[in-house]
């Protein structure tokens, strides 16, 4: 019966010639064009020989029989409209979508194909700037499908910008599509560093929306740049934070990233960590946060708490009396008042004259920690300032531990000349020489240099299956922990001997 109908529709617009009937034809929607898929070529022979605008009229919304075809994934309307003459494959409808925008948009694969096969433009644009690639890899469902047809056209752009400067990858990692990501990061020509016109790169979408997966596989690829400052000055890494992923700072600080990065109001990571109620992570267990909880007196449930995970934060290098743009330092957003004493009662100090960085110059022979190093070398004292004793000498040493790449650390020796015989080789250098070499028995060598068993297996828990890493990281704690008259050389290599890896000695003789 609807067949029937649509068919006397038809003849009677054909008889009438008329362009408005013409334009309201059933042809021109989903319902008519399905109700002649058995054979769409009769209406399109009866239109054209009634002078009826077939190929490129438009409904209201400006949307052409293709448009529909395309729309509804009739495979064989799609291919007959298109070997019509004067057929327009990139016609665009109000929206500025082209038949290929339509076809991807509701995944008709084969269209998709079609469409490519006879020259549609890949990289045509619709109203807000988007391709048919931005189409694809912002869809309401992952659709890699659509997203490989397309990029196999030689003359796609992967990189194409839409109005707010979002690229394909922005979308992909907005939406958290991990199999799109690993196809656009896999093109040659992918630059997975655009920065939008907020500011944010692709990195920034996947982070804060806490893509987790998404984000370790855009950490993966040396080209993707991971201490970019994005909107509001925020990096990655303060990006992680604040939105309160453990996973995700996690990744980003085995990667290198800067921990004492700020935003624009001068916030450091833990003035954003301070922030946040608690803190969610698809990550294993992380045996540093049962230790700061421990530490603090805090049940196991509040392992994640934000005060917990400063604290984590501290222990790679982030300084607790950094001041923001309105001079506030992270200590000062420790509402608990016991908390905050017992949280000082392991941070080293503030530095006596600049009261910002962490005291890490060690007098000889008072032994106080007074001032950072930078303060040491702009003073230039020869008494110590908390008891006033003459100077004999100062090993400068790094407080905290950092994990940023390469350690960004100065274990300088500045003792004067009568004592360098015994502790002038005893640098990072020597302790990353070592590292290198320890291999498995890098446990072995703490035990003997007196580390406790529950901070080796939380060395081995922080940095799995890297032993150089993590034998640095023993050997570091031993520097910093241990007493300073057996922080030596003749210390170090009697371990060595002890830990049955005397062959090592000959990486510092």
């Amino acid at each position: 019966m609807f067949n029937t109908w649509c068919m006397s529709s038809f003849f009677d617009a054909a008889s009438r010639r008329s362009a408005s009937s013409a334009q309201n034809f059933p042809l021109l929607s989903e319902m008519g064009i399905a109700a002649f898929q058995v054979d769409p070529a009769v209406l399109i022979h009866v239109a054209t020989h009634s002078g009826l605008p077939v190929v490129n009229p438009r409904d209201k919304h400006g949307r052409t029989p293709l448009h529909w075809a395309c729309s509804g994934g009739y495979l064989h309307t799609v291919d007959l409209l298109l070997g019509h003459n004067g057929i327009d494959a990139n016609v665009v409808n109000n929206d500025g979508d082209t038949t290929l925008h339509v076809a991807v948009q509701h995944h008709r694969l084969q269209t998709v194909e079609l469409l490519l096969s006879r020259g549609s433009n890949v990289n045509e644009k619709s109203s807000d700037g988007s391709t048919p690639l931005h189409v694809a890899a912002n869809s309401s469902q992952e659709w890699t499908d659509g997203v490989k047809a397309i990029m196999k056209e030689e003359a796609v752009e992967v990189n194409p910008r839409d109005k707010d400067g979002q690229t394909p990858l922005h979308w992909a990692c907005v939406r958290g599509y991990l199999h799109t990501v690993d196809i656009l990061l896999g093109h040659n020509g992918i630059d997975a560093n655009v920065v939008a016109n907020n500011g944010d790169t692709p990195l920034h979408e996947a982070v804060r929306r806490r893509n987790y997966k998404v984000v370790c596989a855009m950490l993966s690829k040396d080209s993707v740049k991971f201490d970019m400052e994005g909107n509001h000055k925020m990096t990655p890494f303060l990006q992680a934070v604040e939105s309160g992923h453990l996973g995700v700072i996690k990744k980003l600080l085995a990667k290198g990233a800067k921990v004492n990065a700020v935003n624009d109001e001068g916030n450091n990571c833990l003035h954003l960590a301070l922030q946040n109620d608690a803190f969610h992570s698809e990550e294993e267990h992380i045996a540093l946060l049962d230790k700061y909880a421990f530490k603090l007196s805090l049940t196991q449930g509040n392992r994640t708490c934000s005060t917990v995970v400063a604290t984590y934060l501290f222990h790679f290098g982030a300084n607790f009396y950094h001041p923001n743009g309105k001079n506030v330092i992270p200590l000062d957003l420790i509402q608990d008042r016991n908390l905050k004493e017992k949280l000082k009662t392991f941070l080293p100090p503030p530095c006596t004259y600049c009261q910002v960085m962490y005291a890490s110059s060690d007098f000889k022979p008072c032994e106080h920690i007074a001032l950072c190093r930078d303060c040491y070398i702009r003073i230039k004292g020869e008494s110590c300032p908390t008891c006033h004793q003459p100077i004999s000498g100062v090993r400068e040493f790094a407080s905290p531990k950092f994990a940023d790449k390469g350690v960004q650390t100065d274990l300088q020796l500045l003792e004067p000349t009568s004592e360098q015989s015994e502790s002038v080789n005893l640098d990072e250098k020597l302790l990353h020489s070592v590292a290198k070499k320890l291999g498995n028995k890098w446990q072995q060598l703490g035990r003997e240099l007196g580390i406790k068993q529950v901070d080796l297996d939380i060395i081995k828990s922080d940095f799995p299956n890297d032993t150089a890493e993590q034998s640095f990281r023993m050997l570091y704690k031993w520097f910093q922990c241990c007493d300073p008259a057996n922080r030596t050389l003749k210390t170090l290599t009697e371990a060595l001997r002890k830990s049955s890896v005397s062959m090592l000695l000959n990486v510092y003789h």
